[in-house]
């Protein structure tokens, strides 16, 4: 490596290149080509024998484990870190920005956790309501309606309780903040591509009829 015009590194799937880094001395775009190619062969003979290795010795993955943040938590956190969010992903340079969006998360933490709807658990929970036990003093005059258990001397009566708050844990509001502010910053990434391309055609139109008229 040390005598070598080209260090590159490569990373991606089976079926994909997902990112390349590194640097050359000048070299003509055929040998960086086939550079690349070379690095996603062995991508793909690594993925193989990850399949090969998980077939034989892996265990069936646990899908019904797996719990994602309730779709309530996304309307909080846009409602909170919204606004301030669209001015914070315009920060150019990155550490500033990396640190404005570290101390917009720990906003939004203390917000939701003073209105009531974070946890210090590490899961989130809400509380079942449990039906009310009333006793009847006379069994004799009782009368059982729809939608009653009668149980003896203990006459169980389904009552509505009214809605509890839902618990949030820590770690779904840090992962939701995250996933919002990457649909923030795509959005923003689309309306200046669809700028781009305004500007480019109006510029293009005006060209055109310059050169109609002479």
């Amino acid at each position: 490596m040390e005598d070598s015009e080209l260090d590159l590194v490569l990373a991606g799937t089976d079926s994909a290149i997902l990112m390349i880094e590194g640097y050359g001395n000048f070299l003509p775009e055929e040998m960086l080509l086939q550079a690349v190619e070379i690095g996603q062969n062995a991508v793909i003979a690594i993925c193989k024998e990850v399949d090969a290795l998980v077939r034989e010795r892996g265990k069936p993955k646990m899908l019904d484990a797996i719990k994602l943040p309730p779709p309530q938590l996304y309307e909080h956190v846009e409602e909170i870190a919204g606004k301030e969010l669209e001015k914070v992903l315009q920060i150019k340079s990155k550490i500033p920005r990396r640190k404005a969006l570290l101390s917009l998360e720990e906003k939004v933490i203390s917000i939701l956790t003073e209105e009531g709807y974070v946890s210090l658990d590490t899961t989130s929970e809400v509380l079942e309501p449990i039906p009310d036990l009333v006793e009847d003093e006379d069994e004799d005059d009782e009368v059982v309606v729809d939608g009653e258990v009668d149980e003896g001397d203990v006459h169980i009566k389904p009552t509505t309780r009214r809605p509890i708050l839902t618990l949030f844990s820590v770690v779904d509001v840090k992962l939701v903040f995250k996933e919002v502010t990457s649909n923030f910053l795509r959005r923003r990434i689309v309306e200046v591509q669809l700028l781009y391309i305004l500007c480019f055609t109006f510029l293009i139109e005006i060209i055109l009829e310059n050169v109609i008229i002479h």
